[in-house]
């Protein structure tokens, strides 16, 4: 297994529990609502909610890499304050 694929998220890819959890912790941290986390990302809020209560399957890379590029430029954005 390569080191891009270290997180536990990443080694258990159809986990049902691991990918929801993950994403709901990174928005609660970032004090991001469905919403904002929507804007960010263009994908629908009630998708997002969706994806945080694990009733739609782990999204495909393309949006995974859309959802974290907006997690991470946040994580950013924060630590400036």
């Amino acid at each position: 297994m390569s080191a891009m694929y270290s997180t536990p998220i990443a080694r258990n890819r159809f986990s049902q529990q691991r990918f929801p959890v993950a994403l709901r912790g990174l928005m609660e941290e970032r004090r991001l609502s469905y919403r904002q986390l929507a804007y960010k990302t263009k994908l629908s809020a009630g998708y997002l909610n969706h994806l945080t209560k694990g009733t739609r399957p782990v999204p495909a890379d393309p949006v995974i890499s859309v959802i974290a590029e907006s997690l991470k430029d946040e994580e950013a954005h924060s630590c400036h304050l």
